[in-house]
């Protein structure tokens, strides 16, 4: 939220004093919003933010001895699954959700307007990827025992798919300029 509320409330700020690096900066407000919430600072958060949302289950329980209670319930396994992976849908749908109600409305503040259904786009694309990283943290969490061996797994994945994909973009562009 306080991504959201920067980058639209102080764009005026930002654009005439130039308080940003220079790739950051832009002219043209959905450029602007597009530079510090889509594409920067602010869906690296949000990644590192809905890994923690797909944590826990019964091999972490039963390290704290709680396993046995939560299997005592009168719900089948496959329910706890079903109940985990549907509640972690549901805190992932408002993160991705509120960039797309935050920026349209705030835009107004600073005379600007932001596309609401480019909004809806980039909050749909963050819903998909990020019940991506929520499975894989699921997952994880379901295979590593310990406390923080299934978050930093994830977070590595995480760190190896963006220098991957960094290293795949600056090897497109060496032989865009060799053209």
């Amino acid at each position: 939220m306080a991504f959201c509320l920067f980058a639209v409330l102080f764009y005026n700020d930002v654009r005439t004093n130039g308080s940003l690096p220079r790739g950051l900066r832009s002219p043209v407000f959905s450029e602007h919003i597009y530079n510090l919430m889509y594409s920067g600072t602010a869906k690296g958060t949000f990644a590192l933010l809905v890994m923690f949302l797909g944590l826990g289950g019964l091999l972490r329980e039963q390290r704290y001895r709680t396993a046995m209670f939560t299997l005592a319930l009168p719900v089948s396994r496959l329910g706890l699954v079903i109940t985990q992976i549907a509640v972690g849908l549901a805190e992932l749908a408002a993160p991705s959700l509120l960039p797309a109600v935050l920026i349209p409305s705030l835009s107004m503040f600073v005379h600007q307007s932001y596309p609401l259904p480019e909004a809806l786009h980039f909050s749909l694309l963050w819903f998909v990827c990020g019940s991506v990283i929520l499975a894989a943290a699921f997952f994880l969490s379901v295979v590593f025992a310990g406390e923080y061996t299934a978050p930093v797994v994830c977070y590595v994945a995480l760190m190896l798919q963006a220098l991957i994909r960094s290293e795949e973009h600056t090897s497109e562009l060496q032989s865009l300029r060799h053209l």
